[in-house]
């Protein structure tokens, strides 16, 4: 047998109070840990379990070590540690022990709870009316370390060190974690918690924390440790759970590190554990706030120069978002649209104060930009200034290539009277009226007032053309050069007929093109043609331009025939998946602000997007489809491999 006895004065307010801690390991592998207790009347011992629970029998004096011998004894096998905490029996109970566990191969020491993932932010859902809860947990060093009882004093100093900019807070320990909790505004509850975060993680800089302070702190701690000791059997439980985290150097720690604490071990210990360990934060938010679905939509604004913004207010965001795209473009795909934008791009990231996120966007042509939510005024200021430099340059942009799908498109965009694109200019394209914005930001009011402020989109400008003049009788075939052919075809929709409905019926319909090896490559578009629903179909293939609209011809009827559920159900996921993706987070939801403001669809959050899709039926989109004209009366323009006038046909 072989034993190790450390004793120790604890001082405090109070006389001092002798305390011992003994522990020993017998054959078989069991250990005793012994905590003798001034002026205990009764022992607790305490062992683990093998379901990893805690058994704990709490005995008098008289009977305690045949009764403590009989109860291990019926232990098998014996447990890995037996915790002993109460009267000063050492020698016989210890024996007693002994007798029971040796010799005996001890059960395993159950293994310790796994930590979770540091960093991360839950949120519950609260009371409809209430307040929003933070509570932030934080990770306490192990048992064994020196730092263990300096951070516990810390956080028991924690809601001192805070009150001046944030009071109102509590803390607590609970197992392994340091607890801190407090009510805040449910709007301001993640610019709150990023606040305390920063607070806590400086906090051995403060200079509210001072000797003073540390010594009532530490000792509370140490008087509640203990009366924690004094009280069965919960002493004896608070002694295991320190074995099983640190061994005996965990319970040493417990019982004797609270004596070393000053001034200067807790500011050691907030610079070196607080900062490497975020912890966990919990939020409990009121429905509006837990869920966007419950909050307000966007506010729509028309600002002073004719700009239409729609600004979502979103505070749990952790972003400012700005989606600035032009409502209509002369250009069907809006690839040359988008080079204007990556102008602004280019301005926006040679500034001084670039955001921290730039983005240009395709099919729309859109610009999106994200910064910090208290950055969105400078965000607003900065892009206007680069919008300025870019809006000024009033020469056509010039097209880029001469592919057969470039030319299609240009041909439809002249039928759908939006113009060929050639004379197209930033100064057009980027004039006020024509810009709608999305914005997600904290607090709505202030993104519009800033808007205004730096009037984004600069001074009213009248509208100017934004293409060629279009002829009396547009042409709709035109050669080009290279083996490919393409061909666009207008599906011109009802008014009425809802984005949703609209996105479905097309891709039914680019879907069975596909399938059917029809072209090589099949698109859609859906540009906005004012007083229109128009959806157009792009197919692309190498040969002929002839040969590729006579096998869509062929086709036509099957095309457009009545849809199955099954291909429904099947089309419908596609969909609802990838528009809910691209509706998703404060990027998304900017996207879905910027079309309510460029009126291309009504306010719908990510969720919405994903169930009205999934909910349209067979019957609708085949209603649909029913309305689509027979090929021969079809809008179609089409560029590549021409036959020649007067050639011999092969």
């Amino acid at each position: 047998m072989i034993g190790v006895t450390a004793a120790a004065l604890l001082l405090g307010a109070a006389p001092a109070a002798p305390q011992a801690l003994h522990s020993e390991r017998f054959s078989g592998g069991s250990e005793l840990v012994f905590v003798t207790q001034p002026l205990a009347g009764a022992t607790t011992l305490a062992w683990p379990q093998a379901d990893g629970g805690t058994h704990a029998i709490t005995l008098g004096q008289l009977n305690l070590v045949p009764d403590a011998e009989s109860a291990l004894l019926a232990v098998d096998p014996p447990p890995p540690v037996v915790v002993v905490v109460g009267g000063s029996q050492l020698g016989e109970l210890a024996s007693a022990i002994e007798r029971a566990v040796g010799g005996r191969a001890a059960a395993p020491a159950p293994a310790g709870r796994p930590l979770i993932d540091e960093g991360g932010i839950d949120r519950r859902l609260g009371a409809s009316d209430g307040e929003a809860t933070v509570r932030i947990e934080v990770p306490l060093p192990p048992p064994a370390d020196w730092r263990r009882s300096t951070v516990e004093v810390l956080w028991e100093l924690m809601p001192e060190l805070l009150s001046g900019e944030h009071p109102g807070y509590r803390t607590r320990l609970e197992g392994e974690w340091g607890v801190l909790e407090g009510n805040v505004d449910a709007d301001l509850v993640d610019l709150e918690l990023r606040q305390l975060r920063f607070e806590i993680a400086r906090i051995g800089e403060s200079v509210v924390l001072d000797g003073r302070r540390v010594e009532a702190a530490r000792s509370r701690l140490e008087v509640r440790r203990r009366a924690l000791l004094a009280a069965h059997p919960d002493g004896a439980r608070a002694v295991l759970e320190r074995w099983q985290g640190g061994g005996v150097a965990g319970v040493r720690e417990f019982l004797f590190g609270i004596v070393s604490v000053t001034e200067a071990t807790v500011r050691e210990a907030a610079r070196t554990w607080l900062p490497q360990h975020p912890g966990r934060a919990v939020l409990v938010l009121p429905p509006r706030v837990f869920n966007p679905r419950f909050a307000p939509g966007p506010e729509v604004v028309t600002l002073g120069n004719d700009a239409t913004a729609a600004v979502l207010e979103r505070e749990i965001a952790g972003l400012a978002v700005i989606n600035l795209r032009p409502i209509l473009l002369p250009d069907l795909d809006g690839e040359l649209s988008a080079t204007v934008l990556a102008r602004v791009a280019a301005e926006l990231r040679a500034s001084e104060a670039p955001p921290g996120w730039i983005r240009v966007l395709g099919s729309p042509a859109a610009l999106e930009l994200a910064t910090s939510p208290e950055g969105l005024p400078e965000l607003v200021e900065v892009l206007q200034e680069a919008l300025d430099r870019v809006a000024a340059d009033d020469r056509s942009l010039a097209v880029e290539g001469s592919s057969a799908r470039r030319r299609a498109l240009e041909l439809m965009s002249g039928v759908l009277s939006l113009g060929e694109g050639g004379e197209l200019s930033s100064s057009a394209l980027l004039r006020p009226s024509n810009l709608a914005v999305g914005v997600v930001a904290p607090d709505a009011e202030t993104a519009a007032e800033a808007l205004e402020k730096f009037g984004l989109g600069g001074p009213a400008r009248p509208a100017a053309a934004m293409g060629q003049a279009v002829q009396p009788v547009p042409k709709t075939r035109e050669a080009a050069p290279g083996d490919d052919s393409a061909l666009a075809v207008a599906l011109d929709l009802g008014v009425a007929t809802d984005e949703l409905t609209a996105a479905m019926a097309g891709e039914v319909l680019a879907r069975r093109v596909a399938a059917r090896g029809i072209a090589r490559d099949v698109e859609l578009l859906r540009p906005l043609v004012p007083g229109r629903s128009v959806l157009v179909l792009v197919v692309q293939a190498a040969g002929p331009l002839d040969a590729l609209e006579k096998g869509l011809a062929r086709a036509w009827s099957a095309l457009t025939a009545a849809v199955g559920e099954d291909e429904a159900a099947a089309v419908g996921r596609a969909l609802a998946a990838r528009l809910a993706a691209d509706a998703s987070g404060p990027l998304g939801q900017a996207r879905r602000c910027a079309a309510l403001a460029a009126g291309s669809g009504p306010w719908r959050n990510a969720e919405d997007l994903e169930r009205e899709v999934l909910a349209l039926t067979a019957e609708e989109l085949s209603a649909v489809l029913r309305q689509l004209p027979p090929w021969p009366e079809a809008t179609t323009t089409g560029a590549g491999l021409l036959p020649v006038p007067g050639a011999p046909r092969r």
